[in-house]
C-alpha cells in the first residue's frame, strides 16, 4: 500500500501530554525523502523501506510522522 501526497488518512498517535493513545485524522504531506529533507538529524536515516510518511493534522501544531502500522483508514479522496 502507497500512500499519495494530499490523501486523508486517520490513524493512532500517542498525546504528548496524557500519554494516552489518540486517534487523529490528517493530510499526508510527504513521504520518506520529505522527512529525510525536514528532519535531517532526527530521521536522517529513512528510505523507502521504512513505511514513514508526514502527515499534517489541522488544529494541531507541527506535523506528525506517521508509519504504515499506525494507520487506521485511508481515503481513496485527495484533496488539492
Amino acid at each position: 500500500m502507497k500512500l499519495r501526497k494530499g490523501q486523508i488518512i486517520k490513524f493512532k498517535a500517542i498525546d504528548d501530554f496524557t500519554g494516552k493513545e489518540i486517534e487523529l485524522s490528517g493530510i499526508v504531506v510527504g513521504d520518506y525523502k520529505m522527512i529525510k529533507e525536514k528532519y535531517p538529524l532526527e530521521m536522517g536515516e529513512v528510505d523507502k523501506k521504512s513505511n514513514l510518511y508526514l502527515v499534517e493534522v489541522p488544529n494541531r501544531s507541527g506535523n506528525f510522522v506517521v508509519h504504515m502500522s499506525e494507520i487506521i483508514k485511508e481515503s481513496l479522496e485527495v484533496t488539492q
